[in-house]
Order: structure tokens, then C-alpha cells, then sequence
């Protein structure tokens, strides 16, 4: 943390407009309390040390801007190392705006959403921009409009439990067994998109880890089987299906599979193309093409 900062105090102070930020929206257009996804692109004029996770999300509902922090459990202080960006050189991170707050510790009560607001909590027009020191991204209107049909139906479901759209749901067995239930009747649905990720993170990670205490080689191991399973569960017209793919990449190298790590960039170049891990899958695949 010490070093962190003192990164960021003793780095040369940026010139104006030196740094630029380009917001989008995967989709302008959402359902009342669907998380959405935006893209960030950074570039520069000049050399700058930057900590992309650093930057405040603000939305406006129609009251004014005001700022929003994603509810996260574990991985909400995450150290992040500043990092140099060049001039001519581009950056993108993704960041959801879908559920904030979380529970008092311990929880009281009978409610154990009390504490949590979705993003997008009736139909309209929300403005979202992103701040960082003291430059500002262009401003992304999203439109959320109340769901139809098995969505209505989810969302009569979902609209009192916020919570179960986070990652406190790694840390109640009763937030995570209901949200596995949801997830079983509604497989496709645009709401459990995002949150299927935390999932899939939570359930690789337990079973590298089972694995690797049991000595089981991890192409034979639970690792692979759920690493298959995750491939095939494809989050349809979701813009979170990047994410999986990124999730698959990184366990494709973690058990030294060139093939699946493969299979995985060019489906992120084909279906993601400018997307945040297209960059690197292109550097992959061009520094492992076989000679001809």
C-alpha cells in the first residue's frame, strides 16, 4: 500500500488534457435491475504512471451525479501497482455498474438485502461518467426499461434481493445456495450474467486448490472437469460472456492447455473484438503461430 502511493505522490504531475478517457456501454439499453458493463479506454500525450483501478463511477438517475461503488466482498481491497502509459499506447478496463451497498457486520434483522440498491432500480434514462483526479470521461446514457415475460418473472424474484447479484454471496451459504437455484431455473438470463462469474471464479479456485493439495495432475483433476463445464456454459448475448472467456484463459494457462488457451483467444477476437482482452489475446496468438 506504502508503495502504491508513493508512486502515485512522487510521479511528475500530467500536464492539462494530457490524459484522455473514453467511456462506452455494452449496452445502452437495459433491463430494470440489469448490471451493465462498460469499457474504458485510457490514452495519452505523455508518459503518465496511472492506477486504472482508481477511477470513481458516478451515475445520475435524474438528481445529479453522485458517486457509485460496486458492492464486493474479498476483492475490494485488492492492491492495484500504478503503472506507466505511454504516449500512442491504449488501455481498456471494464468496470459494472449493477448492485452497491452491502450488510452490516454482523447482520441484523429480518432483511438480508437491507443495505444494497441496484444501479437501475426502475425504468428511465441514467447518465453515467467516469472520474479520475482531475479528468473526466464523455457521459453514457443508459436506458433501462422494465422486463418482459421469464425476465418479469426473475425480476419479481431478485427486485428485494439486491444482494444476491454480488459477490456476498461467496460469504452466505443461504445467499449462494438461493442464487445457484436461480441460476438452475433461469440459465440464460441477461440479470445472473454477471454474477454466474463470481461463480465460476469461486468454484475454479476451489478446485485448483483441492487439486494441488491432493497432488492430482490438474488436466486430470476436478480443475479440468470445471473447466470444461465453464466453456461450454456460454452467457449468450451477454457482454459478460467476454469475461468468462478471460476466466478460461487464465485457468487454460494456469494447467498448461496451449489448446484451450488458443481455442479461448480466437473466440474473444472473433466475438469480442474490441473488447478488454482482445489485446492480449492478439499478442498471444501471434507469438505462438507456428512457422510456416
Amino acid at each position: 500500500m506504502l508503495l502504491a502511493m508513493l508512486l502515485l505522490v512522487t510521479a511528475p504531475e500530467k500536464s492539462p488534457g494530457a490524459l484522455s478517457l473514453e467511456l462506452t456501454a455494452a449496452k445502452t439499453r437495459v433491463m430494470v435491475g440489469e448490471p451493465a458493463k462498460l469499457i474504458l479506454k485510457w490514452t495519452t500525450r505523455e508518459r503518465l504512471l496511472v492506477a486504472t483501478g482508481s477511477v470513481v463511477l458516478k451515475i445520475d438517475d435524474g438528481s445529479g451525479f453522485r458517486p457509485w461503488t460496486e458492492a464486493k466482498f474479498g476483492t475490494a481491497f485488492v492492491l492495484e501497482t500504478p503503472a506507466y502509459l505511454s504516449p500512442g499506447e491504449v488501455q481498456k478496463t471494464s468496470l459494472v455498474l449493477g448492485v452497491a451497498g452491502g450488510p452490516s457486520l454482523p447482520e441484523k434483522g429480518p432483511n438480508p438485502a437491507e443495505g444494497f440498491r441496484f444501479a437501475f432500480p426502475r425504468a428511465g434514462e441514467y447518465r453515467v461518467r467516469v472520474d479520475y483526479e482531475r479528468t473526466w470521461s464523455n457521459t453514457v446514457v443508459i436506458s433501462a426499461v422494465q422486463p418482459q415475460g421469464e425476465d418479469a418473472e426473475l425480476w419479481n424474484r431478485l427486485s428485494s434481493r439486491p444482494d444476491l447479484l454480488t459477490e456476498w454471496v461467496l460469504y452466505d451459504g443461504r445467499r449462494r445456495g438461493a442464487l445457484r437455484e436461480l441460476v438452475s431455473k433461469y440459465p440464460h438470463s441477461a440479470h445472473l450474467a454477471a454474477v454466474q462469474l463470481v461463480l465460476f471464479r469461486s468454484d475454479l479456485g476451489q478446485a485448483l486448490a483441492t487439486d494441488r493439495k491432493a497432488s492430482i495432475p490438474l488436466k486430470e483433476g476436478s480443475t479440468a472437469r470445471l473447466l470444461g463445464e465453464v466453456e461450454a456454459r456460454v452467457l449468450a448475448d451477454s457482454p459478460f460472456d467476454e469475461d468468462r472467456l478471460i476466466l478460461l484463459a487464465e485457468y487454460s494457462s494456469a494447467l498448461g492447455d496451449q489448446d484451450g488457451l488458443e481455442r479461448v483467444y480466437r473466440a474473444i477476437l472473433r466475438d469480442h473484438p474490441d473488447g478488454v482482452g482482445a489485446e492480449r489475446a492478439q499478442s498471444w496468438l501471434a507469438s505462438n503461430e507456428p512457422p510456416k
